[in-house]
């Protein structure tokens, strides 16, 4: 009857099961299921063991209420639904490796605290040269193309060129790809982080601290009405005012326009007195 049973949409009964954690074989109790002497690792899908005494079966337990039984989970106290785990580190025996639980989270040997770039390998040991050479590493210097070129770029190396608090190895303002070599600690990038980007932008990889276009809209920052806020094609030449503050941005312009936006009546028609002229 289900008011006997601990996990009554889950087969564990007193019957001969199979191992669902720990070794795979039949058995008869979470013990038989152990990996090895002493583990206490092992669940059986016909037990009607209890470990934590809270009423539930080990079989169909979700200590974190994620939706994922503790025998699958793989952060037994964190909820993590989806599972993912960055550094491929788990085993059928841990339940402390998924993301939301796991100290390490990118395998590089540094504590997440600890590390300048928590989600890219840049630990202490061994890496791979990203730029400069190629080949192993464990320092940028031993990446660069010539003794103190400072072109070269470890994957492992916990250098911060910049001094930024973001390592090299994940800095969008840290590495020699293009972006530039600037301090950039919130690691901001308006062209790309937006919801959506919008139509006519220019996503890339550089952060906003050294991308000559931080909007992305075609024009650079110095020759931008507007650097902030994408406004190419038209509407670049629109300045209601007159401030070279561009109408996109502009919204001291919406006194002259009764309190709507700029941009709504933007229009050769409406304004053609702020429109260049063919030369």
């Amino acid at each position: 009857m289900n008011c006997d049973d601990n996990c009554p949409r889950v087969p564990n009964g007193f019957a001969q099961g199979t191992c669902v954690a720990g070794e795979v074989r039949t058995c008869s109790s979470d013990d038989q299921c152990d990996s090895g002497a002493g583990s206490d690792d092992g669940v059986c899908s016909d037990a009607q063991e209890d470990a934590d005494g809270d009423g539930i079966g080990d079989a169909c337990d979700d200590d974190d209420g994620d939706g994922i039984i503790n025998s699958r989970d793989n952060c037994r106290t964190d909820q993590n639904p989806d599972q993912t785990d960055l550094d491929g580190d788990c085993t059928p025996a841990d339940d402390q490796c998924g993301d939301a639980c796991d100290n390490d989270l990118d395998g590089d040997g540094r504590l997440n605290a600890l590390d300048n770039c928590p989600r890219v390998p840049n630990g202490a040991f061994q890496g791979t040269c990203m730029e400069g050479t190629t080949g192993p590493c464990l320092s940028n210097a031993a990446c660069n193309t010539a003794p103190g070129a400072g072109d070269g770029l470890c994957s492992r190396s916990q250098d911060d060129r910049d001094d930024d608090g973001v390592g090299d190895a994940c800095d969008n303002c840290g590495r020699l790809d293009g972006c530039g070599l600037l301090a950039n600690p919130s690691q901001a990038n308006s062209d790309c982080d937006r919801l959506a980007v919008r139509a006519g932008s220019n996503c890339d990889t550089c952060g906003d601290a050294c991308d000559a276009d931080r909007d992305g809209d075609g024009r650079p920052n110095d020759d931008d009405n507007c650097p902030d806020h994408p406004n190419g094609g038209f509407q670049q030449f629109l300045d209601l005012d007159q401030d070279g503050v561009g109408s996109i941005c502009d919204f001291g312009e919406r006194e002259i326009l009764g309190g709507r936006r700029p941009i709504q009546l933007a229009s050769r028609r409406a304004f053609p007195d702020h429109w260049p002229t063919a030369c």
